[in-house]
């Protein structure tokens, strides 16, 4: 009987290993875009000279991507808990196709900023730029019914997942993207 319950127990250990790795891997790529944003904007604030509207508008994008990080280390520490046993999802109804274009204008916003950087610091040379480091430009078109009820969801998350789809939609697409 020992013997057995050494066994489950060696197999339940593996499992929460498994998780980990897992939780760590998810972890540390939904870490890497916000902080690629920021990283890339502060370089072309720091090597061109930025006339101010495009100052600001690199200043923002970096301050919205530095928000995001800061809720994505908020929902790390609502995880630890809620694996304790602890806190709950905080579901409410939601307006999804609002939160949808909320996060289109902020990938938009991300973009423009890095394209509008990119043409700066190469002198002002016109096209299509770069909408972050390595992210070719592109559009997004959002198109929806009218009048979708709402969800009962939990918004931090939605946003989340909604971040990482336009995020891969960019990084798997090719350029000019729509």
């Amino acid at each position: 009987a020992a013997v057995v319950r050494n066994v489950h127990a060696m197999a339940r250990l593996r499992q929460l290993n498994e998780r980990t790795s897992r939780l760590v891997a998810s972890v540390t790529h939904d870490y890497r875009t916000p902080l690629a944003v920021i990283a890339g904007l502060a370089e072309l604030l720091l090597a061109a000279d930025q006339d101010a509207p495009v100052r600001r508008d690199l200043l923002e994008v970096i301050q919205k991507e530095a928000l995001r990080l800061n809720e994505m280390v908020v929902a790390m520490l609502d995880l630890s808990r809620l694996s304790l046993g602890g806190q709950p999802l905080q579901r409410a109804p939601l307006d999804l196709a609002a939160l949808v274009e909320e996060c289109v204008a902020l990938r938009r916003a991300v973009l423009a900023a890095g394209a509008a950087g990119a043409a700066g610091a190469a002198g002002g040379a016109g096209g299509r730029g770069q909408g972050r480091a390595g992210a070719p430009d592109h559009t997004f078109r959002v198109q929806r019914q009218a009048h979708l009820p709402l969800i009962w969801a939990d918004r931090g998350q939605i946003t989340k997942l909604l971040g990482n789809l336009l995020d891969n939609a960019v990084k798997y697409s090719p350029t000019g993207g729509e």
